[in-house]
């Protein structure tokens, strides 16, 4: 690090002692033997597939189908490619690998609606709901690159059919009624 910059910056807030051996990042480098933040800076920028590796495997990052390359800057420095060739499922990453390592009885979402009702549901129910909402979606013919328009209302319903549709590999459109007709058909047609 530049310690001359360093020294002209007025810093607004310095974090407390031990602050970077409690951090996520931090707890990440002592696995390598890492003990401070430039250190680690210092590694990221020379060795950056090191870093983007080591950072997935920290957070647990579950690739369905293994990559074959971290980091692959042959389109030039400002077109990276990461964790070419490996293939993930977000839906998977958030719902489904929670019950895998045997998690699935805790809280997933809880839900309050405007007039105080509350819901909540576990991994395992969400998972349950996941799939069943995938499989009506694979039923009416939705597939892998296909556009789901979502029209619906701040529920765990919504949260079911977003992650349903990113399981199955379609991408959804969000919308909301408060758009009104214009912003509503626009952004279906321009998502085709």
């Amino acid at each position: 690090m530049n310690t001359d910059l360093l020294e002209r910056l007025e810093v607004a807030w310095r974090p407390s002692d031990g602050a970077f051996e409690r951090s996520p990042l931090g707890r990440m480098a002592a696995r390598y033997g890492i003990g401070d933040l430039e250190t680690v800076a210092h590694r990221a920028v020379t060795d950056p597939e090191w870093f983007w590796a080591a950072c997935a495997d920290d957070v647990g990052l579950h690739f369905m189908e293994p990559y074959e390359q971290v980091l692959d800057l042959s389109d030039g420095i400002e077109f990276p490619h990461f964790f070419k060739g490996g293939k993930l499922n977000w839906a998977d990453y958030a719902v489904d690998r929670w019950v895998r390592e045997g998690r699935g009885d805790k809280t997933a979402i809880w839900w309050e609606g405007d007039d105080e009702s509350n819901r909540t549901l576990t991994y395992a129910q969400l998972k349950r709901e996941v799939d069943r909402a995938a499989g009506a979606f694979r039923q009416h013919g939705v597939g892998v690159g296909y556009v789901v328009g979502l029209l619906l209302p701040m529920v765990p319903e919504a949260v079911i059919a977003v992650l349903a549709a990113a399981k199955i590999g379609a991408i959804v459109v969000p919308m909301f009624s408060g758009y009104g007709p214009e912003p509503i058909r626009d952004r279906i047609v321009h998502s085709g």
